[in-house]
């Protein structure tokens, strides 16, 4: 009896219990969607940055102690030579060692003109020049005479050059020979002359020698001194010798040049032409001053004429300015310059052949002379100078 009352009790609790459980299983077969996958992370992790330093307050230096025993090395290595590296630079024209010039012009005016040399030499150099110039020209005068005017030129040079070191000897042996004919006499006095008759001849004689410096570079004292012998005559035995000796001296510093130029020179001359001798003395000073595009020169003149027992002393103001406009193209320059002009029997009848030798011409002196003008390059071979 108690049995079956246990099995009635046991059924009634499984009636109320299984619904309740029922329901349990029902909310844990429910489906839940992920939306990201399960990522695991780890936080950033901080360095220490200084870096751990014992501190010793003791220092103990070692000490060293070393030999060293000298012994040679014997390598046993032979050295070959280096052959010089050598610079080709351009190739020189060539040079002609002579030319002959011909020619012909109207009037029958013929002209010849020679030159002979030796080629490039490092030890000297010579040569000889000869120039002929010719004219066979009548004119007519007012009585309808033709007579005869022509000329003769003849010039014959021999040079010379030794060069040294540093200097260079030089010499200049000269002959000359001019020959003209009086024809414009007055037709109304004068009769017909003959062709010898009017003729006039200057012949002249010339010998100069110096010794000049040949420096590569500015930085030593430069030089250049010469002597002149000179002897000029003509038909009539009017004669003149004329000697000179003459030297300039200067050097060249960082930014300006100084310099000394004289000359003496006196000339003798038969009594036809003067009765006494003239001598003249030049001093000329002088500084330059000058930068990459800019000259400037200033000195002075000084010369003494001595004529018999005058003597005259002059003093002429010398200088001069330029400025480089366009990298050598352009140069505009002027200056101012004075000078003792002489006239020599050689220099009067080289300017006018007619003119009678005693006429006692003094020389000149150019007190002031101004000058001014543009010059430039267009290239290396081709240059101006506009004065």
């Amino acid at each position: 009896m108690i049995q079956r009352n246990n099995i009635y009790l046991l059924t009634l609790i499984c009636v109320f219990i299984l619904p309740i459980s029922i329901k349990a299983q029902e909310k844990l077969v429910k489906e839940v969607q992920v939306v990201k996958p399960y990522e695991p992370t780890i936080s950033d992790a901080f360095k220490i940055t200084h870096l751990p330093v014992i501190s010793d307050t003791v220092k103990t230096i070692p000490e060293v102690k070393y030999y060293v025993h000298t012994k040679p090395l014997n390598i046993g290595y032979t050295i070959d030579p280096i052959k010089p590296a050598k610079m080709v630079g351009e190739p020189l024209s060539h040079l002609y060692n002579s030319y002959v010039k011909l020619g012909l012009g109207t009037k029958l005016l013929p002209l010849f003109e020679v030159y002979l040399g030796n080629k490039r030499s490092k030890d000297y150099s010579v040569g000889a020049y000869y120039k002929l110039h010719n004219s066979y020209a009548q004119v007519k005068l007012d009585n309808d005479e033709s007579e005869f005017a022509g000329f003769s030129d003849h010039d014959l040079q021999f040079f010379g050059k030794k060069f040294l070191k540093n200097s260079i000897f030089y010499g200049n042996l000269g002959l000359t020979s001019n020959t003209r004919y009086c024809y414009g006499y007055n037709t109304q006095i004068d009769t017909t002359l003959e062709k010898s008759g009017i003729k006039q001849n200057f012949l002249s004689y010339g010998l100069d020698a110096g010794y000049k410096s040949n420096y590569v570079d500015s930085a030593h004292i430069n030089y250049d001194f010469k002597v002149l012998l000179d002897y000029t005559k003509d038909k009539f035995s009017n004669n003149e010798f004329g000697f000179g000796v003459s030297g300039n001296v200067n050097k060249i510093f960082t930014k300006q040049m100084v310099g000394v130029n004289l000359a003496i020179n006196h000339y003798s001359v038969s009594e036809n032409i003067d009765s006494v001798g003239n001598t003249i003395v030049k001093i000329h000073p002088w500084v330059g001053f000058f930068g990459l595009k800019w000259r400037v020169k200033a000195g002075i003149n000084i010369a003494s004429d001595l004529h018999g027992d005058q003597t005259k002393s002059g003093y002429y103001p010398v200088g001069s300015v330029e400025y480089d406009i366009a990298n050598s193209y352009l140069i505009p320059y002027a200056g101012v310059n004075g000078k003792l002009q002489v006239n020599d029997f050689k220099t009067i009848a080289a300017q006018n052949p007619f003119l009678i030798p005693a006429t006692g011409v003094k020389n000149t002196s150019h007190k002031v002379i101004l000058f001014g003008g543009v010059r430039g390059n267009f290239n290396l071979s081709t240059y101006y100078n506009n004065l």
